[in-house]
């Protein structure tokens, strides 16, 4: 049993960092917003505005706070789709195993945005403040979802044995 749980653990960790990389790969590769980002940005610094926003077809800036938007996306996911995945397989302790689980990646992210990111001295204990209570809220997420498939395979399984009898 002991071994199940450090078992789901691990393997929880690893495809947080997975799916978190799928999901970058995704919509910086398959997807038109993403690809003309990746464009946008990499031609900034070799181009005039105009001749970026002609080679792009629209506002470039646009196009970046579109695809970073659907960058900001992908951690909420990637929480609720490893929530899911340890209600599926933990059925004791899924709320807290899911806390272990995402624990690793938001302390990664976190830190990332948090201290990477060169900002103005003002809004530096801001910012922290804030992506804390982000990954707190994505922590939540994961949890919630792990609990709430427990109780509802719980309950389909006093269903199931109630019409078997």
């Amino acid at each position: 049993m002991l071994t199940k749980r450090i078992l789901v653990i691990m393997v929880g960790i690893i495809l947080s960092f997975l799916l978190t990389a799928f999901g970058t790969y995704i919509i910086t590769d398959h997807t038109t917003t993403g690809r003309l980002a990746i464009f946008a940005i990499r031609h900034s610094h070799d181009m005039t505005d105009q001749q970026l926003v002609q080679a792009v077809g629209q506002d470039p800036f646009a196009v970046v706070r579109r695809a970073g938007r659907m960058m900001k996306a992908v951690d909420p996911i990637v929480s609720l789709i490893l929530g899911i995945l340890v209600g599926c397989f933990e059925r004791r302790m899924p709320g807290k195993i899911t806390v272990l689980v995402l624990m690793p990646y938001s302390l990664w992210a976190f830190f990332k945005l948090a201290f990477a990111v060169p900002r103005p001295n003002g809004s530096t204990a801001l910012e922290i403040v804030r992506t804390m209570g982000i990954e707190t809220l994505y922590i939540a997420i994961g949890a919630f979802a792990a609990i709430a498939v427990v109780r509802f395979l719980g309950r389909q399984h006093k269903v199931a044995s109630a019409t078997a009898a």
